[in-house]
């Protein structure tokens, strides 16, 4: 609900994508400009470092609830480098997938590790390639409201190629629906209920700068706030 919010606060329909099932994967900043500035689209990549953060938080949450399980199958509590996902017996991982064993951790090492040849592409040439993870961050021109979802779909969407490796992106549009002053902005995260806790982090991160206002999006039939929240 928190991206189709975003979507109602700036007058574009399906601006970011949207859905009951989880959806949003990147820190997703949107910035109000003045009308005669061109729309962008900036997308900061992964360190290896910082992807591999993420990975061993997943793993540490899997270990606390299913420890048992996966010491004997051998999947590692931590892991010295991305790549490495690939060398666990990653069927493991899908110990009681289907009950409250945090499903959603399994989904999102799934994802990475389907997303790790994206990565890590090998060269056609023969030359070394790095990949996406780790590349500068990236400015993509977008003059049109449907280039503009297109492109946010492609790096904000949980299911897109690849976007395991992306950590945040900007537009800077000039929205006239919205009514808001030049150089305000909206950010949409990932739910705080997120497996890796990204989502608290870049909270904790947006706290420290320019944050006026936090919005939290509750489902109707669980009003209170649960403990990540608090």
């Amino acid at each position: 609900g928190k991206s189709q919010l975003t979507n109602d606060l700036y007058g574009v329909e399906e601006l970011l994508p949207s859905g009951a099932a989880r959806i949003t994967w990147s820190q997703t900043t949107c910035l109000t400009v003045r009308r005669d500035t061109p729309s962008t689209l900036t997308v900061k990549y992964f360190s290896q470092e910082e992807l591999l953060k993420v990975i061993n938080r997943d793993l540490e949450q899997l270990h606390n609830k299913h420890s048992q399980e996966l010491e004997l199958a051998c999947v590692p509590r931590e892991i010295g480098h991305p790549q490495d996902l690939q060398k666990t017996p990653f069927e493991a991982l899908f110990v009681d997938r289907g009950a409250a064993g945090r499903p959603d951790v399994v989904e999102e090492l799934d994802k990475i590790y389907e997303d790790l040849e994206f990565m890590y592409p090998e060269a056609q040439d023969g030359e070394g390639q790095s990949g996406v993870l780790g590349r500068e961050p990236e400015e993509i021109p977008v003059p049109t409201e449907q280039k503009m979802k297109e492109e946010l779909k492609k790096y904000v969407h949980f299911g897109s190629p690849g976007i395991t490796a992306v950590d945040c992106v900007t537009l800077e549009h000039y929205f006239p629906a919205a009514g808001l002053p030049a150089y305000t902005s909206i950010v949409d995260l990932p739910g705080v209920d997120a497996p890796s806790e990204r989502a608290i982090d870049y909270l904790k991160s947006a706290a420290e700068g320019a944050l006026d206002v936090v919005l939290f999006v509750k489902r109707v039939s669980t009003p209170n706030y649960d403990q990540a929240e608090k």
